[in-house]
């Protein structure tokens, strides 16, 4: 959709909203799940040690890891093992624009849609899995204490 953010906002809404009623749709919860092209992927390596403080970590790697101010993105990432020690970790970190965000989120809750999470984080993963080849039919993640299955 073309134009100014509020008249993309209100024409979304509008189409989602007709969307939910005609389907006789009444959400409990929604998850918002960004378009990948209005996402950005990066990982990095920790020490282990940081493994209790990866946000804060990360954090401090944002302008490092992307070509935008830390201040404009909202993010969020994921932590694994890397090594047979342990003496690593390995995060992947997923970015967009607040304002992309912020407009899909305006987008739900103008449609009078209850929001309990914005990620991009199983779309994400699922490219990423086809990109390596990986022949999964489904990608199941967690984002904080809420678990997620993309198929």
């Amino acid at each position: 959709m073309a134009g100014p953010a509020e008249a993309r906002v209100t024409e979304a809404a509008a189409f989602l909203r007709s969307f939910t009623q005609g389907a006789e749709l009444e959400p409990s919860r929604v998850a918002v799940v960004l378009d990948r092209a209005a996402t950005s992927l990066a990982s990095v390596a920790l020490p282990s040690a940081a493994a209790a403080n990866v946000q804060d970590a990360v954090r401090f790697e944002l302008d490092r890891l992307f070509p935008f101010s830390p201040e404009s993105l909202r993010w969020a990432c994921t932590k694994r093992q890397m090594g047979t020690l342990g003496e690593r970790i390995g995060v992947t970190v997923f970015a967009a624009p607040a304002a992309a965000v912020d407009e899909a989120a305006a987008i739900v809750r103008e449609a009078g849609l209850p929001i309990s999470t914005v990620t991009v984080e199983p779309a994400v993963l699922a490219d990423y899995l086809a990109l390596v080849g990986l022949p999964l039919a489904a990608v199941a993640t967690r984002s904080g204490d809420r678990e997620y299955l993309t198929l």
